[in-house]
């Protein structure tokens, strides 16, 4: 049979986000070995789960998705149906797949595909495999319709991944247990496209020009590429995995020990000591300088993360798991260290291992472990302080490790360990006797003066002349101002409630947890963020707000808070930002400038801002200068009073790309109009506006100067004939949603030359502004084009202005349409609908405006204007 053929989808450009949070234990659903939540992990099969039968040999007709996607898959046909087999790698049950057009389907699921990434893991065994394409993965209604992708063995039993364009992996599977894996990461410049076996890459491409996989009406079929294919996978599955991004090589090195570990297959690279305790088997670290710094809780009751950005070593993992004892209480082998008694000891204890370079216990992993008590059945006490224990095998007494005391937040416990106190063993957590205590900020001062805090908010109690110590919960009460002059202070729980805490250029602080309020303040003098479970501190509804002082600096650490201040010293102070920042709340530039990148690195940049950005007379937000492309996603307004550049770029080049340095500036919320007013000079490269699936909502540009706004990026891709486009990396780049064009904006190209296409999602009103296409063949419409003067006054309106002279001008596609109100300038060449045929039937609309028809060379099938009979197809 001939092998499936691939197509290739259009590039596509808007930058998936990131939203790399700061170190901190992260809440919620996780995916296998705590990577990714079940919005990432979107399929997760598991043999010993969810399957319709567990009787040996019996055919099964649902295998159940445990990623909490409910993307179950199913076969109704008796004669397609594997078995199951209660015993196959390592001992694990598997499913049994014969060929012959056996297979599973889970249902078409936009979470399956309509993305900028995705990454496949499947453990199986294939029996007797061959030269024919044989499926293991694949996303299509057969070779080249609505194909996603596909993974499957075809040619010197290799490797082959379709995503959709094809490449293939040049090491031959064989017939034992192997741990299969494709990446797609349409951001990565080099190979968006890569094949693994067993830990190693054995394939990688850069997979043609198509940079996103688009919303594809297939289903997914497991075991076989398409629906009566023929070829068919043969041998054994336990196990399947799909993420909908592409996992960085620390995530995928986690998830493939996982698998290692638990199905006992050999990797080339890493591995887990512990065979008996490798229950939920989680892990972070740091692998080619990607970092994966934080697990998502996966029901164990044990989540991980980084502290003080101390995973910096290429090699450098932690790995934990435990042996499956029950939750309970166990009062053994607890130590003596009075006059404070320990009680209530988690009888589950956890292997955590910490390695570098293959070697366990090297390496230098400062190190946050939580316990969370949320599931397990044991009573928690606010009240008391908890203990981490630690022993070296596992029997014996147990001994505290120093540092390890902790008081409870939202049901968790973490604990921060340094590398000197962090060795691999057995650990697990135990209640004190030690009561905890709340100190709160009573008057302005410093934190080492005791007159600055009270055991009472309301009156000066504080009968011992203390200052809050390391097992203690501290209040930073409204109105008050705490100001911290040594290194290293630390506490339990940290609640910044409306008052200031300054940490200025002071470092290594460190706190269970980090709380606050909306007018709570971290100031800050540097990346020195203390470290500590600050979910709560980044809250989109309660959280905080960090704020920026001083001279200048690097921010290195990835972050996620509420609200960023930005207010140093001096109006040319500098900050770089070379890590992703997530801001649930707003950002703000006083003073000062935010320079997106540095001038040396290549390594791109996210910065995503979910309400309203500022930028005031005082700051500025440039871009650096070497060849790397950062992105600033937004999902409210944007307000510009000072000066920001997102390129270096002085001129337009619409024919090439910069290498200087570019910001895409994302326009991106689905559920609201976002705002971008320009008061100051604003020089752009790219503007991408994505808003959701429609084009209910609209991205509104103005300038109250024509000279503040440029727009100066790569302005040549022509479209292909699609209704809606999933790329368009021109500057003005509109997918969907609508981009209103308002006073004093001036688009000088949509595109050099082609077509650009108004997708059917998206709407261009060009509405006091100017747009213009100089060259090429038409702006073709499947949505809306609005042409429309803004009414500033009384019946007086600054007129809009869309420009086209060029052959075809505008030409409407299927149910495009085109509509002139008042105020409205429009200067075509030509109006037509399609050649393509009677569903082309588009709508022409003037309620009011000019539309002149020029002088000039047209599409020779029809007059000007001309629109086609609707009974003839040309």
């Amino acid at each position: 049979m001939t092998p499936p053929k691939s197509f290739i989808l259009q590039k596509f450009t808007i930058i998936a986000l990131l939203l790399l949070c700061q170190v901190v234990i992260a809440l919620g659903q996780g995916g296998p070995a705590g990577i990714g939540t079940s919005s990432e992990n979107v399929l997760w099969l598991r043999s010993d789960r969810g399957t319709s039968t567990t009787v040996n040999e019996g055919s099964v007709n649902q295998w159940q998705d445990i990623s909490g996607n409910d993307n179950h898959a199913n076969q109704p046909t008796l004669a397609k149906r594997p078995t199951y087999a209660t015993s196959s790698i390592n001992g694990f049950p598997a499913l049994r797949f014969t060929g012959n057009n056996v297979n599973l389907v889970v249902n078409d699921n936009d979470n399956l595909d309509n993305t900028t990434g995705f990454t496949l893991f499947v453990v199986a065994q294939p029996d007797n495999i061959d030269e024919k394409p044989r499926g293991l993965l694949s996303k299509r209604v057969g070779p080249g319709n609505q194909a996603a992708y596909s993974f499957f063995s075809y040619t010197g039993s290799n490797l082959y991944l379709d995503a959709p364009t094809r490449m293939n992996g040049t090491t031959p599977a064989d017939n034992t247990p192997q741990i299969f894996a494709a990446v797609f990461n349409g951001n990565d410049p080099d190979f968006r496209s890569r094949i693994f076996q067993n830990g190693s890459q054995t394939g990688w491409a850069n997979a043609g020009s198509n940079t996103s996989i688009g919303n594809m009406a297939s289903d997914l079929f497991i075991g076989i590429l398409n629906d009566s294919y023929g070829n068919a996978f043969r041998g054994d599955m336990s196990e399947v995995i799909i993420y909908r991004s592409a996992l960085n090589r620390a995530q995928r090195t986690i998830v493939e020990v996982y698998l290692a570990n638990r199905y006992n297959i050999a990797l080339t690279s890493y591995s887990f000591g512990s065979t008996t305790f490798n229950q939920n088997l989680i892990g972070i670290g740091n692998v080619g300088g990607d970092k994966s710094t934080s697990t998502h809780d996966v029901g164990s009751g044990l989540q991980l993360a980084e502290s003080n950005g101390s995973l910096n070593t290429d090699g450098e993992l932690v790995f934990a798991g435990h042996d499956g004892t029950a939750h309970g209480i166990d009062n053994s082998d607890l130590p003596d260290i009075t006059p404070i008694t320990l009680s209530d000891r988690w009888q589950r204890t956890y292997y955590i291992e910490r390695q570098e370079g293959g070697t366990v216990d090297a390496g230098s992993t400062d190190i946050s472990i939580g316990f969370n008590f949320a599931g397990t059945g044991i009573a928690t006490d606010q009240s008391k302080v908890y203990y981490l224990l630690y022993r070296s095998g596992v029997t014996g007494e147990f001994s505290v490790v120093p540092g390890g005391t902790g008081t409870l937040n939202n049901d968790v416990v973490l604990f921060n360990i340094s590398d000197a106190n962090f060795s691999s063993g057995y650990y697990t957590i135990a209640k004190s006797s030690e009561e905890v205590r709340v100190w709160y900020s009573f008057n302005d001062g410093s934190w080492n003066s005791f007159n600055t805090w009270s055991l009472d908010p309301d009156s000066p109690i504080n009968p011992g002349s203390e200052i809050p110590g390391i097992m203690d919960k501290i209040v930073i009460q409204k109105g008050k101002t705490v100001t911290v002059t040594n290194n290293s202070i630390g506490g339990g729980i940290l609640e910044v409630n409306s008052g200031i805490l300054d940490f200025g250029t002071t470092t290594n602080h460190s706190f269970s947890a980090i709380s606050g309020q909306t007018n709570g303040t971290i100031r800050l003098a540097g990346d020195n963020f203390p470290a500590g479970e600050a979910s709560g501190f980044a809250d989109e509804a309660t959280g905080g707000t960090v704020e920026y002082n001083g001279t200048g600096y690097d921010l290195t650490i990835p972050r996620a808070f509420r609200n960023m201040r930005i207010n140093l010293t001096n109006a040319t102070d500098q900050i770089l930002l070379l890590a992703d920042y997530n801001l649930n709340g707003s950002l703000t530039i006083e003073r000062g400038e935010l320079q997106l990148g540095n001038n040396v690195s290549t390594t791109p940049v996210n910065l995503t801002v979910q309400e309203h950005s500022e930028v005031n007379p005082n700051g500025k937000i440039l871009t650096g200068t070497s060849n790397a492309r950062h992105q600033l996603n937004l999902y409210g307004n944007f307000t510009n009073r000072g000066e920001v550049q997102f390129t270096n770029r002085t001129s337009a080049n619409y024919t090439a790309e910069a290498t200087n340095g570019i910001v895409d500036f994302n326009i991106l919320s689905a559920t609201r109009n976002q705002t971008i007013m320009l008061e100051g000079p604003s020089r752009f490269y790219r503007i991408a506006i994505q808003k959701g699936f429609s084009n209910t909502y609209e991205a509104y540009i103005e300038a109250t100067d024509a000279a503040y706004f440029e727009l100066l990026g790569f302005a040549n891709q022509g479209h292909v004939d699609i209704a809606q486009l999933v790329s368009n990396t021109n500057a003005l780049g509109l997918l969907t949603g609508t981009v209103r064009i308002g006073p004093n904006i001036v688009v000088p190209r949509l595109n050099e030359g082609g077509n650009y296409n108004i997708s059917e999602n998206a709407v261009l009103h060009v509405d006091g502004g100017t747009v213009t296409k100089l060259s090429g063949t038409a702006i073709v419409v499947y949505g809306k084009v609005i042409v429309s003067g803004r009414d500033d006054s009384g019946g007086t309106f600054s007129g809009g202005t869309l420009n086209a002279n060029i052959n075809s001008g505008i030409t409407t596609r299927l149910n495009g349409t085109f509509e002139s109100r008042d105020g409205g300038t429009t200067n075509l060449r030509q109006f037509r609908t399609s050649v393509y045929g009677s569903q082309h039937q588009g709508g022409y609309i003037q309620s009011g405006g000019t539309v002149n028809i020029v002088a000039g060379s047209i599409q020779s099938d029809y007059y000007k204007p001309k629109l086609s009979d609707l009974c003839k197809k040309r």
